[in-house]
């Protein structure tokens, strides 16, 4: 069976993510949003924040929720396209039903629900 490979990034946060930095790269939450596919592309969106950008919010809020966030100790490309890499080469082997699956337990799937 064929495995998923991760195809492109972008973000609408961001003009270029490859290119582009939050005003404070230290303390930013950014939406990135995955290509990944095995014959054409779904997409996952991975919520990257710092933990400092978490330390202000509780400081703020009573708690965060945390479901499908990344976080990194500052904005860095190739560590974020790096990491969710690793997250797509340890899908399973198997349908891309079961790779999804897999990958959206750290990403949000568009077709999660569906």
């Amino acid at each position: 069976m064929p495995k998923a490979t991760l195809h492109s990034l972008f973000s609408p946060d961001l003009n270029d993510p490859q290119i582009d930095k939050p005003t404070d790269p230290e303390n930013f939450m950014v939406r990135i949003q995955a290509l990944i596919g095995i014959e054409g592309d779904d997409t996952f969106v991975f919520y990257v924040c710092t933990p400092k950008y978490l330390s202000d919010m509780l400081a703020k809020e009573k708690y965060v929720l945390g479901i499908h966030y990344l976080i990194v100790p500052h904005y860095d490309f190739d560590l974020i396209k790096n990491a969710i890499n690793e997250i797509v080469k340890k899908a399973p082997d198997g349908e891309w039903k079961t790779q999804a699956e897999y990958i959206a337990q750290y990403g949000e799937w568009e077709f999660a629900h569906v």
